[in-house]
C-alpha cells in the first residue's frame, strides 16, 4: 500500500508541475528562433551559424573554438568560410521593418532596399561592406577570391542646366548636330555587373552586363556569359583564370548562351547555344565544349548529329555535367515540342482536356507537371576521349542516374 501511495503521489506531482507549465502563444510561436545555415571551417577553428525567426531580423552568430568568444552580425544570413578558413562571407539583409513600410507604400520591388554582401576577415574581425549585391559564390576547394553578382544598377540622366544668357540656334543648325549614343542599360536581359574580388588585397575585376556564371569547384577559373558593352566586350562567353588574371574567350557571337558546366578543375567547360537568327519556333541547340589547349570553344553536337534519334534535338533544359574524373560529359536530349498551330483563330481551336480512369497519375497531378513534362530531358553522354555518344534514357527508360559520380559506364534506372 505505502509503494501505491507513493506510485499515485508521484503521478499526481507530475501532472501538477506538467499543468502549471506555460502553452506557447501566437506572438511566442512566430518569435521562436530557429537555427539555419549551420557551417564550420575546414580548420575547425570556426562555426558560424544564423538565428531565424518567422518574424524578425535574423542573427548571424560566429564562435570560436579557441577563444570561446562568440561574435554577432544583425541581419546575417547565408554564410559561407572561404576554403583556408580565413574570410567569412555572408549577406546581409535589409531591415524587415524597413521593408514592410516600403512596401506598404506600394514601392516598387526594384526600388526596394536590396541586400549587402558582408566579408569578415576571422584573425582580426574587420568587416567590409558592398551594397546590392544579388548573389555570391565562395570557392569551395581554392582560396582567395569571392565572385558576387550585382544587383541591376539604375542609370539617372542629370537634367543640363539652364544657360539663360544663351542664344537659340536656328533650325538648321540642330539637325546637323550628331545624335548621342544611347547607354546600355543593365536588365535581366543585359546582365549586371559580376565582380571578381581578391580577399586579400581588395582588388576587384569587374566584367559588365553578365546574365550567368559559374565557379569551378577545384581550379581558380570562372566562366560566365556576357550581352557585351559594344566596345571591349563583345556578346559571348568567357573564361577568367584567377590565378593568372586574365580573359579567354570561349565564343563571341550573338546569341544566347544558358546551362553553363565546368568540370572540377576548370579545365574543360561545356555550355548550350542558341545560334538561330531566324527565330524559329524551336530553336535549334547547339552544345559547346573547350578543353585546355584549344583556342577557343568547338560545337560538338547539334540538331544535325547522327547520334540523336529521329527529329529529336539537343536540349538546354537540362545542364551539362561532367563526370568527377573529366571523361564523360552528361547532356539533356529530347523530342520535337508539339506546336500549335499559328494560323487558326482563337475561336477555331478546340481546348480539350482528356483523363481516363487508366492513365497512370490523375488529372489533378497531370495538370500541375504539365510544365515539367514540356522540359522533359533524356539522358545522353559523351565519352570525350573516344569522341563517342551514347544515349541512356528513352522514352521507355525516362529516369535515369549516375553511378560512381559520373565515371561508372552504366546507368541505374
Amino acid at each position: 500500500m505505502k509503494k501505491l501511495g507513493f506510485i499515485v503521489c508521484g503521478l499526481f506531482m507530475a501532472c501538477s508541475i506538467f499543468a502549471q507549465k506555460k502553452q506557447l502563444s501566437h506572438e511566442e510561436l512566430v518569435t521562436w528562433k530557429q537555427i539555419e545555415n549551420p557551417t564550420i571551417s575546414n580548420n575547425g577553428e570556426w562555426v558560424a551559424y544564423s538565428l531565424k525567426a518567422e518574424e524578425g531580423d535574423a542573427i548571424l552568430k560566429v564562435w570560436n573554438a579557441e577563444s570561446g568568444k562568440t561574435y554577432t552580425f544583425d541581419r546575417g544570413e547565408e554564410s559561407t568560410f572561404s576554403s583556408d578558413s580565413e574570410y567569412l562571407i555572408f549577406k546581409i539583409h535589409p531591415q524587415e521593418d524597413s521593408l514592410k513600410t516600403l512596401r506598404r507604400k506600394d514601392v516598387i520591388k526594384e526600388d526596394l532596399t536590396k541586400d549587402s554582401l558582408g566579408i569578415l576577415k576571422l584573425s582580426d574581425q574587420s568587416l567590409v561592406k558592398i551594397a546590392d549585391v544579388k548573389s555570391f559564390t565562395v570557392p569551395e576547394k581554392w582560396s582567395g577570391w569571392v565572385i558576387y553578382h550585382k544587383e541591376i544598377e539604375e542609370v539617372k540622366k542629370e537634367k543640363p542646366a539652364i544657360d539663360s544668357t544663351a542664344v537659340a540656334e536656328p533650325d538648321s543648325a540642330k539637325m546637323e548636330k550628331p545624335k548621342k549614343k544611347r547607354i546600355k542599360k543593365e536588365g535581366k536581359k543585359s546582365g549586371t555587373k559580376l565582380v571578381l574580388h581578391q580577399l586579400a588585397t581588395g582588388q576587384e575585376e569587374v566584367v559588365g552586363y553578365v546574365l550567368d556564371y559559374k565557379v569551378a569547384e577545384a581550379g581558380p577559373r570562372v566562366l560566365f556569359n556576357s550581352t557585351g558593352n559594344d566596345s571591349t566586350l563583345l556578346e559571348g562567353v568567357y573564361l577568367y583564370d584567377c590565378e593568372r588574371q586574365n580573359l579567354t574567350p570561349m565564343w563571341r557571337q550573338k546569341g544566347k548562351y544558358s546551362q553553363l558546366s565546368l568540370d572540377e578543375k576548370g579545365e574543360q567547360i561545356a555550355f548550350c547555344a542558341n545560334l538561330d537568327t531566324a527565330k524559329a519556333q524551336v530553336p535549334p541547340i547547339a552544345l559547346c565544349y573547350f578543353k585546355n589547349g584549344l583556342d577557343s570553344a568547338k560545337i560538338i553536337a547539334d540538331e544535325s548529329a547522327q547520334f540523336l534519334p529521329k527529329d529529336w534535338l539537343v536540349s538546354d533544359n537540362a545542364s551539362p555535367d561532367f563526370s568527377k574524373d573529366g571523361s564523360k560529359l552528361y547532356f539533356g536530349i529530347a523530342p520535337p515540342p508539339i506546336l500549335q498551330d499559328t494560323n487558326l483563330l482563337d475561336d477555331e481551336i478546340v481546348n480539350v482536356e482528356v483523363w481516363s480512369y487508366t492513365d497512370g497519375r490523375l488529372y489533378t497531378q497531370q495538370a500541375k507537371q504539365l510544365n515539367s513534362e514540356k522540359k522533359r530531358t533524356y539522358q545522353s553522354v559523351w565519352h570525350i576521349t573516344e569522341n563517342k555518344f551514347t544515349n541512356i534514357g528513352s522514352e521507355e527508360l525516362p529516369e535515369t542516374l549516375k553511378g560512381d559520380e559520373g565515371n561508372s559506364d552504366l546507368a541505374i534506372a
